[in-house]
């Protein structure tokens, strides 16, 4: 997809906070990804990342200016054998959250799980973040209710 039609998804998508490049390795796409977090950027958006990398592995030219436009990066591959589900914007212990801007550094009181669900009024229901296996089953209880 462009840059463009992308962006005309997110304006469809309003009101939301930001956006998050996850999976695909964003950072093996830092060059179509810089466009695109400038862009959401001037939209006055957050923008987020989660890469396997750890940040002295982000090294070309792109990479730099991607992590420039970040307000947050989370760094380091996911390792099953860490897995933990109450750890903010992680999924195992060994990654770390890191606040590129001001955005959200105030926003770390703690370290609870963020989940979000999201309804889309016909019955469907989106969770994503890190749930625990008891919120789910509590969500798809109460949608066979």
């Amino acid at each position: 997809m462009s840059v463009d039609d992308i962006l005309e998804h997110i304006d469809q998508a309003m009101p939301v906070e930001g956006v998050t490049f996850s999976g695909g390795e964003p950072f093996v796409q830092a060059s179509g990804l810089v466009d695109l977090a400038g862009a959401v950027r001037d939209r006055g958006l957050s923008v987020m990342a989660f890469t396997g990398f750890e940040l002295e592995e982000l090294t070309t030219p792109d990479q730099r200016r991607l992590l420039e436009l970040l307000d947050i990066v989370v760094t380091g591959r996911f390792v099953a054998s860490l897995k933990r589900t109450d750890l903010r914007w992680r999924g195992s212990s060994n990654q770390t959250v890191h606040f590129r801007s001001e955005r959200y550094r105030g926003d770390v009181e703690g370290d609870a799980a963020a989940v979000e669900v999201t309804l889309d009024g016909r019955g469907g229901v989106r969770v994503t973040g890190f749930p625990t296996a008891s919120l789910l089953v509590r969500i798809r209880v109460g949608m066979t209710q």
